[in-house]
């Protein structure tokens, strides 16, 4: 009751007062509130923002160059929609839908140039040309194999085979070569 009789001896005028600082007060703290509401907002997107980035690093092997352009293209979005638009738009260019890749095997266009670089200027060698000469004269070894087969004079058949045994080793070769390769990537 002691707050009713401090009231009571309170004139109009004060209370008005002691109304209208209180009512200060409240628009200070309402103002305080809807900062760190706006604070709040903003670190929620940012937050989105870096998960996608990181998110997208961690998943494709990229440059330098493609990780800053990509950064600044999620700082420049302003909506959770627009960050997961860029992420997916990035993520199909170097992954296409409906192509299975392994996952440690998705790489931009210019982390391949970089790797390739890399390799040429450290290893002496483009491991992407000896993969596809590689390739190259394994195929060659089986589409012998089908003309030996489909062949129809002995005559043919032992040119075939003549060449069949000249291009084996060249095969066995590339076999080799794509494996070592392979494996030089895995070590990288």
């Amino acid at each position: 009751m002691k707050k009713s009789s401090e009231l009571d001896n309170i004139s109009a005028k004060e209370l008005k007062e002691k109304v209208v600082e209180l009512q200060k007060k409240l628009d200070l703290q309402e103002a305080e509130i809807e900062g760190a509401k706006k604070t709040l907002q903003e670190a929620s997107e940012y937050n989105v923002k870096l998960a996608y980035c990181a998110r997208l690093f961690a998943e494709l092997h990229l440059t330098k160059e493609e990780k800053t352009a990509i950064a600044q293209e999620f700082d420049r979005a302003l909506s959770s929609e627009q960050v997961e638009k860029i992420y997916n738009k990035y993520y199909s260019q170097v992954s296409p839908s409906g192509i299975e890749v392994a996952e440690d095997a998705i790489w931009s266009p210019g982390f391949v140039r970089d790797l390739e670089k890399y390799f040429f200027h450290y290893k002496g060698y483009n491991p992407f040309e000896l993969i596809d000469n590689s390739i190259q004269a394994i195929r060659t070894q089986f589409m012998i194999e089908d003309e030996i087969g489909t062949a129809e004079s002995q005559n043919k058949v032992d040119q075939l085979r003549e060449r069949w045994e000249e291009n084996r080793m060249l095969a066995l070769k590339g076999v080799d070569d794509i494996v070592g390769t392979v494996n030089d990537f895995l070590r990288k």
